[in-house]
């Protein structure tokens, strides 16, 4: 019986995404969340590791907040789903946009190939 909810377990962790940029950072509080409810909730708990917990949860809020603010400024597109980013993608390629792409030259001079061997003039 183990064997077959581990089959679903590992079934639906293989189909997780991230959908958004900050997705990962939501899913860590919501972890932090979990695991903090029942801590609490134990008369007897250990106030040291309470305490930890809350700190933790309150960094990882912090950070959530931060790389949302950034993101925000930054490239607003990146807190957009996958799926809407994929499907703006495909209708700019429809409607014939091109993206730029950027392009330095790092060496304009020819250089020779070393695995032809010496240039023969």
């Amino acid at each position: 019986m183990a064997g077959t909810h581990e089959k679903a377990l590992t079934g639906k962790l293989g189909k997780v995404r991230a959908a958004s940029v900050i997705n990962p950072l939501l899913w860590l509080d919501g972890l932090l969340v979990v695991a903090l409810i029942p801590i609490a909730c134990i008369p007897g708990a250990a106030e040291a590791a309470l305490n930890v917990l809350c700190w933790l949860l309150g960094l990882c809020v912090v950070a959530t907040i931060a790389a949302f603010a950034y993101f925000s400024k930054s490239d607003p597109d990146r807190l957009q789903t996958e799926n809407h980013r994929y499907a703006m993608y495909s209708l700019q390629q429809q409607q014939g946009r091109t993206f730029e792409s950027k392009v330095t030259v790092i060496q304009a001079a020819p250089m020779m190939n070393p695995a032809l061997g010496e240039d023969k003039k």
